[in-house]
């Protein structure tokens, strides 16, 4: 069926640069996305994933992958250490871990 729809000129120009390199026409790009929104599914499908691993598989004892995010910064704070020449990491400033004066009792 032929219709007419008013499309603004960056979306359209987006649009046949995605037809063209899917090797599709407007048109088709534009059915497969009605299609998608109509019936609620996604535009592309995930390739299958598959986790290869070496050796005995899993992870390192302590690696926990829910915390992800944490490791990495850890690993960018151990960079960072590094690339000043320091040995260990910098640590914030505890006060209840501060040395006390020794006090010595008089006779």
């Amino acid at each position: 069926m032929r219709t007419t729809i008013t499309i603004d000129n960056a979306l359209l120009d987006e649009a046949k640069e995605r037809a063209t390199r899917g090797g599709k026409t407007l048109s088709g790009l534009i059915g497969d996305a009605l299609r998608a929104e109509l019936h609620g599914k996604p535009l592309h499908r995930p390739k299958p994933f598959r986790l290869v691993t070496f050796g005995r598989g899993g992870v390192r004892p302590g690696v926990n992958l829910e915390r992800l995010g944490d490791l990495l910064v850890e690993e960018d704070n151990l960079r960072f250490v590094q690339q000043l020449g320091r040995t260990e990491p910098w640590r914030r400033h505890d006060s209840s871990r501060r040395k006390r004066p020794r006090v010595r009792a008089s006779a």
